[in-house]
């Protein structure tokens, strides 16, 4: 790949499914890259939405748009790759917006690593008042620091990786509909490559839930993601299970005085209510998960696809 004044040509690649609001704002923030513009393309991977995404995309000039029908970011994210162009790849979703720096910093950090996780900043509630659950989900959401350096993963609405560290891992694994991100990092630690966390690599991103009912679908779809990776490891990795509930529920966090905590005033969490729904809720979902496992093996929140291949 040719290279212009030592800047490596990187390919952004955002997964969507119906989202096209938030991917004009996305794709706003890309423009206004201080990297050099005719270093960086955009590809626009379309995961089969029902609003107009192809629209949105090709009315920003320049931005490549694909389309994949295999559900989950994983599939997106592989067919994302198989158009890429860059000796570098940076990811991010939809809902996501760059911080102007956020290519630059990003492509910096890989001078010193093969794969970076780039921090996250929620964008905090705009109510007054928030809620519980807003302030809860603004002061535990995305915390990547916490995920590179403790649990050796980034969560991929911001990550940077070098082609080759791509081709050696192989793509993400898109039997699963969540925690993709675990399972590539973790992947790629047994080949050697570890992740590091870059502070300066920006994004900011909404927060993930403001009510009751939007707190228990987005558990639902991570508790799915977890019981697949656990059947995807045969079975034996339940601590993993449990690792990634805390992170749903991560009481340390409440536990702790955070600058996210302070600005929203959550000093005084209902931290047992967290506790017990947790406790309550959750310990009988793992329980039952692991009798229909016995009784149903792989079908349970299984897709049927054959595992990807290795390389790009």
């Amino acid at each position: 790949m040719s290279q212009t004044d030592n800047f490596p040509f990187v390919s952004v690649i955002i997964p969507v499914k119906n989202g096209a609001d938030r991917l004009r704002l996305c794709l706003e923030a890309l423009r206004q890259q201080t990297y050099p513009r005719h270093m960086y393309e955009i590809i626009v991977a379309d995961n089969d939405s029902t609003d107009d995404i192809a629209s949105v995309a090709r009315a920003n000039p320049g931005v490549c748009f694909v389309h994949e029908k295999l559900p989950g970011p994983a599939a997106a994210r592989n067919a994302g790759v198989a158009q890429a162009k860059g000796e570098m790849l940076a990811f991010t979703d939809a809902d996501c917006i760059p911080k102007p720096e956020w290519i630059a910093e990003g492509v910096c950090a890989l001078e010193h690593a093969q794969i970076i996780g780039g921090r996250i900043d929620v964008i905090p509630p705009r109510s007054h008042a928030p809620s519980v659950i807003e302030k809860y989900s603004y002061a535990t959401s995305f915390r990547q620091h916490h995920f590179v350096n403790n649990n050796s993963f980034a969560a991929t609405g911001n990550i940077f990786m070098r082609r080759n560290t791509w081709a050696a891992v192989g793509p993400f694994d898109a039997r699963l509909i969540a925690h993709e991100d675990v399972e590539f990092c973790h992947r790629a630690k047994k080949k050697g490559i570890e992740t590091v966390y870059a502070h300066a690599a920006v994004v900011t991103h909404p927060i993930h839930y403001s009510n009751v009912a939007s707190l228990l679908r987005k558990v639902a779809y991570h508790t799915r993601g977890s019981v697949q990776y656990w059947r995807l490891q045969g079975g034996h990795t339940m601590p993993l299970f449990s690792a990634l509930l805390k992170d749903i529920f991560p009481i340390d966090a409440l536990s702790r005085t955070t600058s996210r905590r302070r600005e929203v005033g959550c000093m005084r969490m209902p931290i047992l209510l967290i506790a017990t729904i947790r406790i309550f809720l959750f310990g009988p979902i793992q329980f039952f998960s692991r009798l229909y496992f016995a009784a149903q093996g792989n079908r349970i929140f299984m897709r049927q696809y054959a595992p990807p291949e290795k390389g790009i």
